[in-house]
């Protein structure tokens, strides 16, 4: 039951259409079959060289709503690889961002979960690249208050979401096959 409601919570917060990683249960769910499906291909108009601009005007074209807007930062960056905090709807959590071809796209989100080094090993940033993104970030989240971190840290699990996982297997816009 726990862990639908975390679904339920990043299907209206933030995450609808991403592939669910958490403990040991792996849910999918298929963008096209959602009435709540966006492009994933939408483009902030503002420049790419400007990552902290860039950043959130992506996250925030992609999830910020009227009614619940979505409050994005602090964004670390390294290479080609960014976390940012994010905040929307009295719930939030940590983005992991990866700098492409058309700019950068959200890779997943999680809570404490990309906070250390070795657990952005884990994902595939170089051991360099891993080390200063859990340094930037640490000293980055050193300036908020106890309630901006508690609430990152309330997210539960790991959200990949689904195009990125798909397109790093070769598989991107075969979504039907993974069903």
């Amino acid at each position: 039951m726990k862990k639908a409601i975390q679904l339920a919570i990043c299907a209206s917060a933030m995450l609808a259409g991403f592939v669910s990683v958490g403990n040991a249960q792996t849910h999918q769910m298929n963008m096209s079959d959602s009435s709540m499906a966006m492009p994933m291909d939408m483009e902030p108009n503002v420049p790419a060289e400007d990552p902290l601009q860039a950043i959130p005007a992506t996250l925030k074209t992609m999830f910020d709503r009227p009614d619940k807007p979505l409050t994005v930062g602090p964004v670390v960056v390294q290479g080609n690889w960014a976390i940012a905090g994010w905040r929307q709807d009295e719930r939030g959590g940590r983005a992991l961002l990866k700098r492409g071809p058309r700019g950068w796209r959200l890779h997943l989100c999680s809570g404490d979960g990309i906070k250390d080094a070795a657990s952005l090993e884990k994902i595939g940033l170089s051991a360099d690249d891993a080390k200063a993104l859990s340094v930037s970030l640490h000293d980055a989240e050193a300036e908020l208050d106890a309630a901006t971190i508690s609430l990152f840290a309330s997210f539960e699990g790991t959200v990949v979401m689904r195009e990125e996982a798909e397109s790093e297997n070769g598989h991107a816009g075969h979504a039907g096959h993974a069903q």
